[in-house]
Order: structure tokens, then C-alpha cells, then sequence
């Protein structure tokens, strides 16, 4: 299976002006996991209009597992 880096992305308004946040993560996974904190989810959209987060994933590969080599049959 192969995993990419995935950035998090969070965009609010703040003072009429568009402000976008970024935050790398090794695997979706990762990204959903901190996109459900309660918190930061609270922060955002009680504090700020326009608000809107998510993950993205990117092309980049983080990890490549790859699969286990068998050993070789006995020899005669």
C-alpha cells in the first residue's frame, strides 16, 4: 500500500480578507484523525466567518510498503 503526504487545509475569514493555513501530514489518516478534534473545530468556526477545513491529499509518496519477500525453497 502507498501513503502520501496529505496537507490540512483550513481557510477563514478574518478583517475581510481570506486567510488560508496549511499543515503537512504523513497520511490521511493523520489529517482526518486532527480534522475531528473537537477544538479546533470550535475555534475556527465560533470565531470566524467563512470558515472551511479539509483534507487534501498530495502525489507525493510518505511511505511505500512493500511486501515481504518469501523465503526461497530449500535447495536439493
Amino acid at each position: 500500500m502507498i501513503e502520501f503526504f496529505t496537507v490540512l487545509v483550513i481557510e477563514y475569514e478574518m478583517q475581510s480578507k481570506t486567510i488560508q493555513s496549511r499543515i503537512l501530514f504523513e497520511t490521511w489518516d493523520h489529517c482526518e484523525r486532527t480534522l475531528r478534534i473537537d477544538e479546533l473545530y470550535d475555534v475556527f468556526y465560533n470565531n470566524y466567518k467563512n470558515t472551511s477545513m479539509k483534507c487534501r491529499q498530495t502525489e507525493i509518496r510518505s511511505k511505500l510498503i512493500r511486501p515481504k519477500l518469501r523465503p526461497s525453497p530449500l535447495k536439493r
